[in-house]
């Protein structure tokens, strides 16, 4: 299950980038592929400051985990950033 996070820089502005969070979570989700992984799903989030403790809001946090509930076996969550501990 691929997630990623929108940063926006400004109130109103969306961070200008080469790839939009789209494209990055398809280039992802070929990478997972690539490594004998079964893409089960995918979430982005825009916000203004990924969340410290969880990189995605709690709201948002939710929605993931009812939808990682509904898939059955084994599910990995790749992040589309790097994360720290």
């Amino acid at each position: 299950f691929l997630v990623g996070v929108n940063v926006k820089q400004a109130r109103y502005n969306t961070r200008s980038e080469m790839w939009g969070v789209n494209e990055s979570l398809d280039e992802l989700g070929r990478l997972c592929e690539t490594a004998g992984m079964e893409v089960a799903g995918r979430e982005y989030q825009t916000m203004q400051h990924p969340s410290a403790s969880t990189f995605i809001g709690s709201g948002k946090l939710e929605e993931v985990a009812a939808k990682l509930n509904t898939i059955e076996g084994n599910v990995i969550i790749v992040f589309d950033e790097e994360l720290t501990p």
